[in-house]
């Protein structure tokens, strides 16, 4: 005696609406510190005349992870030129993010990782204890920021 059940088709008649400027409401609700980068020779490396500054930007915004406290820190990169061969710019010499297009420093992440594999605290608690300082994450977000940055950190060998 075989039953057969009858398939049953479900349709989606709604669509879910994503959260627009998630980021910079976190951002905005932190207390914030400036980082200003500027170059140490403000001599231009073709011509050997002074660099004259025209401007800065806001670079990147990360946290700042410093225990039972989180803060925001904005890195302002400054931009220069020289008046006699203003033709090319030089390189901007910035330190680059751990994680690209992420909120996390260095500090926030390893405390992230040390928490999830000494501590074994598992992803929804981390969240919570964050959320009590005052950075409402999601811990979905956790894996694949840990994972990101594990694979960055320390590559993996195989062997062949």
């Amino acid at each position: 005696m075989t039953r057969t059940c009858p398939r049953i088709t479900e349709t989606i008649t709604y669509k879910r609406r994503k959260r627009v400027g998630r980021k910079q409401d976190i951002l905005a609700s932190l207390p914030g510190e400036e980082v200003h980068h500027r170059l140490d020779d403000l001599t231009c490396p073709d011509c050997q005349h002074e660099l004259k500054e025209i401007g800065s930007f806001c670079a990147r915004k990360e946290l700042l992870y410093i225990p039972a406290q989180v803060k925001r820190i904005d890195h302002i990169q400054h931009s220069y030129k020289c008046p006699h061969c203003s033709d090319e710019a030089p390189t901007d010499k910035i330190i680059k993010a751990p994680l690209t297009n992420s909120l996390g420093s260095a500090s926030l992440i390893s405390n992230t990782i040390y928490q999830k594999y000494v501590l074994k605290v598992p992803a929804y608690r981390q969240e919570k204890d964050l959320r009590c300082m005052g950075l409402p994450l999601t811990t979905r977000r956790f894996p694949i920021g840990i994972t990101k940055s594990v694979s960055t950190t320390f590559p993996v060998f195989t062997s062949a």
